[in-house]
């Protein structure tokens, strides 16, 4: 197949997608490889009409932006066309770029790792994606496979370096992540990796509070039972777990809470905050 000789491999439509778009998305390898190769030969042919589009968008508009914000590269990625992104690196995709800030800054590798896709991952740290890039939000690749419970992701991550004890902007950590969204695989993974048990962001809430906020009492056991994490920990204003429920408006679940972390688990009810109040007197 050729393309005909006035052909714009640059035009888009009303989405912003450029027939390489279209092509990386929707895992049309040959396409891929035809439109680049073409592209290239017309760069090579000192065309100054080409040479300006080249510079502005590369070949075929592989450095464009669709108006959702995302390049070839990102759709190979999101659709899982491996084929597809080696060819786009081959011809000089970016493997660290990012989409807008107003979609998250996300990398390719980010992108993957939240779909759990290991092939592509695998590749794009062979061709020198950075494990600890972060995101609009600071949040790095492991953060990403942690907050969609792909242990898979996670192992493989953390036996390339990846940190166990990242954290993003408000310094949840990838551990608070797991644990909040109750994936217990990639909770295991992490603190196997030496993650911290009993860090606190920035508004104090510990891995353990964070597992009893949202209703996670498989996981609060595992942490209080295995890993011996301190339930009665306390936050800057000196708040207890057991504070922090009885503060709660009186409901069947947050009774339930409160029997959890006094009964089942001898949470110390005696401890005073910082005003010299405990759990009785809140």
């Amino acid at each position: 197949m050729k393309f005909k000789r006035f052909v714009n491999l640059n035009d888009v439509d009303r989405g912003g997608n450029s027939p390489l778009h279209i092509a990386a998305k929707t895992g049309r390898a040959h396409n891929v490889e035809l439109l680049l190769r073409t592209a290239k030969d017309k760069s090579e042919s000192n065309d100054i009409e080409d040479e300006t589009v080249n510079n502005t968008f590369g070949l075929a508009s592989i450095n464009r932006m669709n108006k959702t914000r995302f390049y070839p590269v990102h759709l190979a990625v999101l659709e899982n066309h491996l084929n597809c992104l080696e060819i786009l690196v081959e011809y000089g995709a970016n493997v660290e770029v990012p989409t807008s800030t107003a979609s998250g800054k996300l990398t390719p590798l980010m992108l993957a790792c939240q779909k759990g896709y290991l092939d592509i991952v695998k590749y794009l740290i062979e061709h020198g994606a950075k494990i600890e890039n972060r995101d609009r939000f600071k949040r790095t690749p492991l953060i990403h496979a942690c907050m969609c419970g792909n242990a898979h992701i996670v192992s493989y991550l953390l036996r390339m370096g990846a940190n166990a004890n990242v954290f993003d902007s408000s310094l949840n950590t990838a551990l608070h992540y797991s644990i909040a969204y109750g994936w217990y695989f990639c909770v295991q993974l992490l603190i196997e990796a030496g993650a911290d048990i009993n860090c606190a962001n920035s508004w104090q809430t510990t891995c353990l509070a964070a597992g009893f906020l949202k209703g996670h009492y498989g996981l609060c056991d595992y942490l209080l039972t295995n890993h011996s994490v301190n339930i009665n920990f306390q936050t800057d204003d000196g708040l207890t777990l057991v504070m922090l429920t009885v503060g709660l408006p009186i409901t069947a679940a947050v009774v339930e809470q409160l029997e959890y972390v006094v009964v089942k688990h001898k949470a110390d009810c005696t401890t005073i905050d910082t005003s010299g109040n405990n759990a009785v007197c809140k």
